[in-house]
This record gives C-alpha cells, structure tokens and sequence, in this order.
C-alpha cells in the first residue's frame, strides 16, 4: 500500500469509527502500519500519541493532519480497545525529559473544531 492509499484508509476509518483510538487505527491497517517509530507532537518529541508505528504510517498521518482533531482522553478508553502504552501518562503538554504518553482519539476536523482550535492559538 502507498502511502497516499494509507492516508486514504487512516480518514476512513476515522471517519467510520469516531473517536478512534491508535491501537484501533494501527489493528485495522495490520502489519504495514507497525513499525519502531513513534508519533510525537512535534514541539515536545518527549509526548507521545503512541509508539510502534511505521515510518510510512507518520508520512500517511502527516498528509492528513490537518483533515484530524487529536482529543485527548483516559487512558481507560485504550485499555478497553485492547492496548496501552507502556510509558508514564502526560498530565499535560510540557517538555519531559523521558517519553510520556498522552492518550488521544482521532475525529474528522469540522468547521466547529477547526475554530475551536483557531480559538485556543490567539
């Protein structure tokens, strides 16, 4: 798969399964979406959305990025999907010196989340 036909497949389900949660997204992609790589926010490499991605599943998610609303969310939500991270939960976005994990969901951005957003900049 390419990683446009990835990204396509990444908005789908998405779209489909709102909210989604990575190890949701990573099991329904299988195999070509595993990898060691790990998705970041990019101003604080030390949070993590999740770890055990591939390299062609990050080009896939940063085609898309601006189509998706990141919500974070209990950790709990991800234990009931079937899969957690083994890492100490970040209580908030801020610069640690160790990876921590910010558990999020995925949904479609609209119009009202994207000012939402906009809101939260100024």
């Amino acid at each position: 798969m390419t990683v446009q036909e990835m990204a396509r497949k990444i908005l789908d389900f998405v779209d489909g399964w709102q909210p989604a949660t990575f190890y949701e997204l990573i099991e329904h992609l299988g195999t070509e979406a595993k990898g060691d790589q790990a998705v970041e926010i990019p101003t604080y490499p030390n949070v993590w959305a999740w770890d055990g991605v591939s390299s062609k599943f990050i080009d896939a998610l940063n085609l898309i990025k601006s189509k998706l609303c990141p919500n974070t969310t209990d950790p709990l939500v991800y234990l009931m999907d079937g899969g957690i991270l083994n890492l100490p939960i970040a209580k908030k976005i801020a610069p640690y010196k160790t990876p921590h994990w910010l558990p999020v969901t995925l949904n479609i951005r609209t119009e009202t989340a994207q000012r939402e957003i906009d809101v939260a900049k100024h």
